[in-house]
């Protein structure tokens, strides 16, 4: 046999260490050279940092004004509500493929519940729920005249 077959961290395996230690740096130096996938505190400076990262990766052309964390698949793929600057708003997965939903297509009546799933029926950022409510309003007078 050619080559060293021992494992000397969980990176090796394609895993990430999340197990808890009295060490303060012991997760954080075997997780070393690896991309983080989800921080559940993320800071507001962090998440956009994460957005932005995501929409680039996807081919979104947004600039993030605001931005935040508000779940995660079940496969520990973050999901991150972004409010575009340039108009618009969305959610995005940051799985493998990247997964977007706009805010305008986000309605209670067609959310996804079940046992084991999130609950996403509308976006929350202030920027967000302003766009779509004047979208919404929009077409609603269109449909009377």
């Amino acid at each position: 046999m050619t080559g060293d077959s021992r494992i000397y961290s969980p990176g090796q395996l394609g895993i990430t260490a999340t197990t808890p230690s009295r060490i303060a740096a012991s997760s954080r130096e075997m997780n070393r050279g690896r991309r983080t996938t989800f921080h559940a505190n993320m800071t507001p400076t962090m998440a956009k940092t994460y957005a932005e990262q995501a929409l680039h990766r996807a081919g979104y052309r947004c600039e993030v004004a605001e931005s935040v964390v508000i779940g995660q698949t079940r496969d520990g793929a973050p999901l991150v509500e972004v409010d575009c600057s340039n108009g618009g708003g969305l959610v995005i997965a940051d799985s493998n493929p990247i997964v977007a939903s706009d805010c305008l297509d986000l309605s209670p009546e067609d959310a996804l519940s079940g046992r084991n799933s999130l609950l996403i029926d509308a976006c929350r950022l202030p920027g967000n729920v302003s766009s779509v409510a004047a979208t919404r309003d929009a077409e609603a007078q269109n449909v009377r005249n």
